[in-house]
């Protein structure tokens, strides 16, 4: 009897691992973006965006000043000692449950943190970051 009980509480608990390292929801987007802009990813980063066709159009024109914009974002990263971990620590939902605001916390090296707030919604492709 101990045994099945036992066998129960350690299903449990994998299961509930899975389904949090697993999916795509607004926290795992949301510390994507965060991450590909702290590394200055800029293809990563345009990846998590929500945008039009016309947004995609004008993105690529002016996607070599973005990258200057990401990059800096980088450096100022590294200046602080580098990250040491990004990690959503709060989620809210729109009443819709199609919109969601992630908090991510941001630890840099030199043990400052920063809490970044940022706005998704679900497309068909999944959460996307809305663009400010």
């Amino acid at each position: 009897m101990q045994f099945k009980t036992i066998k129960y509480w350690l299903f449990a608990v994998l299961a509930s691992l899975l389904v949090a390292c697993g999916g795509s929801g607004p926290e795992k987007v949301a510390v994507e973006y965060v991450t590909a802009m702290s590394a200055g990813d800029i293809d990563r980063y345009l990846a998590t965006l929500h945008l039009t066709e016309s947004e995609k159009n004008q993105m690529n024109v002016m996607k070599g000043k973005l990258a200057t914009v990401i990059e800096a974002a980088s450096e100022a990263a590294n200046l602080a000692g580098g990250v040491k971990s990004i990690k959503a620590v709060n989620t809210s939902y729109g009443s819709d449950k199609k919109q969601a605001t992630v908090d991510v916390e941001v630890t840099f090296g030199n043990g400052n943190t920063n809490v970044d707030k940022v706005n998704l919604v679900l497309t068909d492709e999944g959460w996307k970051v809305k663009p400010k």
